[in-house]
């Protein structure tokens, strides 16, 4: 017999966690409120093997009766009433390879890691990096799946990993240490899931250490280089939390590492080269703010200014090199009679681009300017922001004339937090299209927290940031407040106020 299911009707997430389920279809509303992800109502395939005996049998002991049989069939077919398939064990490889897709098609990190983290996990880098992903795997896999028994062996996998990680550190020398760098980032990564906030801290301390120990020319090559990016975005995040400077402000950082690539250094790595400055002047604007030094805020102001003068020459040349990189396509409404937008307040254009890279690059730009005019709000009032403000376009804004891509914000536009933010969420309503979902980006929810924060007192724009994360399975649940550190607090500037406009 096939297709043999249980009597219980209600979704298969509901019958896992034995609970009452309210069968709502498609998907249990259950479920949803828990914030479990309903598995439906289709039952999995039973194969059960019965035999004429046996179903004879069963009868007879429905009945009450018992009915004797031929003792040589008793013992040529023993009583199969219900023999289930055995469920045959995975091959470790294909274990492996299943846990790796998991990760890469439900966990934002793949975006984040790409392409090193691939790399490790087929053992094209390091036998280190390839086991730190190997327990990064498991651990991700076996928590989604409630699986004590992979989450315990993922346990033993890091805990071997550590220790091949501190031998390694003893015996190799500074060009080998470059080499642990991935996998240190994998480590990092497995603990931020698992929310454990020491750990994460001594793996950032190790990065660190790491970094100033072998420089930056060792980062010259793929994948480190790579690696290097994706390193460059946590610290520089975690430094604008901390409020610190960053050592890779400096100059070397800045150009060594891409001194070698055989193409133009990406515009996205470019804009990275002004962020990496804001934590210190972050830091420098609060000193200022306990000491009221006249000559310390001109001095600020007028860094800030610079910063401003490079990102609109940025924003130039980049209109200048990809003048079709976006455009606006209208939402399709769908054909029901009396519908209504969820969200009246959003346009209902589209922000389309040519690709997830020119995307990812207007997601950057906004997030710098938010930071600075924050920045530029704390020293001083709205009237002299303005002023700074048309001062940087002044001297930056081109003479000869660009193809004006009039589907984006341009400098000359006027200049808002409001505006950044909300162009920051439209982009990234973008990058949560199917078909894009796999691209390597290394800012997702950093622009995101921050667009959300500065549209707070907008409740149509909140709701719309809000839904685009819970769409998509990769960042489902990084919105929540109860996410705690998992959420925007570990993207945003947590515990600060950036004086936002």
């Amino acid at each position: 017999m096939v297709g043999v299911a249980g009597r219980s009707k209600g979704c298969n997430t509901c019958k896992r966690r034995r609970i009452k389920c309210d069968e709502r279809r498609p998907k249990c509303a259950r479920c949803l409120k828990a914030g479990y992800k309903c598995a439906g109502y289709d039952r999995p395939l039973q194969v059960v093997l019965s035999t004429p005996h046996a179903a004879a049998e069963g009868k007879a002991k429905s009945s009450g009766k018992h009915t004797p049989g031929p003792l040589l069939h008793d013992q040529q077919e023993p009583n199969a009433s219900l023999i289930l398939a055995p469920f045959l064990p995975l091959p470790s490889k294909l274990k492996d390879d299943l846990q790796f897709a998991f990760v890469f098609q439900h966990l934002v990190w793949s975006s984040y890691a790409s392409p090193w983290l691939q790399l490790s996990a087929s053992g094209r880098l390091t036998a280190l990096a390839h086991e730190a992903a190997l327990a990064f795997s498991q651990s991700a896999f076996g928590r989604h799946h409630r699986l004590r028994e992979i989450e315990l062996s993922s346990a033993a996998r890091y805990g071997r990993a550590l220790k091949q990680l501190q031998t390694s550190l003893q015996k190799c020398n500074a060009s080998e240490t470059a080499d642990l760098l991935v996998p240190v980032l994998i480590l990092l990564m497995h603990s931020c899931s698992l929310y454990t906030t020491e750990e994460s801290q001594v793996h950032v301390r190790g990065i660190h250490d790491l970094l100033r120990s072998c420089g930056p020319k060792p980062f010259q090559q793929e994948p480190l280089r790579a690696a290097l990016s994706s390193t460059r975005a946590t610290l520089v995040t975690l430094a604008l939390i901390d409020k610190r400077r960053l050592f890779l402000e400096d100059a070397r950082w800045r150009e060594v590492p891409w001194s070698l690539a055989p193409v133009e250094k990406p515009a996205a790595e470019e804009l990275v080269d002004m962020l990496v400055f804001l934590p210190g002047l972050t830091q420098d604007v609060e000193y200022q703010s306990r000491t009221t030094s006249d000559l310390l805020t001109t001095h600020l102001t007028e860094r800030l200014v610079e910063i401003f003068q490079v990102l609109f020459r940025w924003r130039w040349a980049w209109n200048s090199r990809y003048p079709l990189a976006a455009w606006e396509e209208e939402r399709q409404a769908p054909a029901v009679a009396g519908w209504k937008p969820a969200y009246p307040g959003i346009s209902s254009r589209l922000l389309r681009f040519a690709s997830p890279e020119r995307a990812s690059d207007v997601l950057l730009y906004n997030t710098i300017l938010i930071m600075v005019l924050g920045l530029l709000r704390q020293l001083s009032s709205w009237v002299e922001v303005e002023l700074a403000i048309k001062r940087a376009i002044a001297n930056t804004q081109p003479v000869e004339a660009f193809a004006r891509n009039t589907a984006l914000n341009m400098p000359t536009a006027g200049i808002t937090a409001c505006t950044a933010a909300m162009e920051i969420a439209r982009a990234f309503d973008y990058h949560l299209q199917p078909q894009r979902i796999q691209t390597p980006a290394l800012y997702w929810l950093f622009p995101l927290g921050l667009a959300k924060r500065t549209l707070f007192a907008d409740s149509a724009w909140r709701a719309f940031i809000d839904h685009m994360m819970e769409t998509s399975r990769r960042t489902r649940g990084y919105g929540s407040e109860i996410m705690g550190g998992a959420g925007f607090g570990s993207y945003i500037l947590r515990n600060c106020e950036m004086g936002l406009i």
